[in-house]
């Protein structure tokens, strides 16, 4: 009975498979995975945008912060303290509040 089971499944398994790829194949799944790709990657930057708002930061502010606090140019503590305060210092002009927040927020969009 095991092997009537498992046979009526490997044919189901086998139908499904073959009538996804004659799909994939004649372009008829193309509208459905360029949706959902569009979608997906539309909800990612909506939601990072957000965060980045609710953190008073711009995607200009953040990575530059980032990429100067992870970047170490020397390693001594002190020199590594005034990097990350100069970090944080030019972040928050590109930031919310800051001065440069207009030029923050028009080089974001095109990130």
């Amino acid at each position: 009975m095991a092997s009537l089971t498992s046979t009526i499944l490997s044919i189901l398994i086998a139908l499904f498979a073959g009538a996804v790829a004659f799909a994939w194949y004649t372009d008829t799944l193309k509208p459905i995975v360029v949706y959902y790709y569009t979608y997906v990657t539309e909800g990612q930057k909506s939601a990072e945008e957000k965060a980045l708002d609710m953190m008073g930061e711009s995607k200009l502010s953040y990575g530059l912060k980032d990429q100067l606090k992870r970047n170490k140019i020397i390693d001594n503590d002190g020199l590594n303290d005034v990097q990350d305060t100069l970090a944080d210092t030019l972040g928050g002009q590109l930031g919310k509040g800051g001065l440069g927040e207009g030029l923050g927020k028009g080089l974001s969009k095109n990130l």
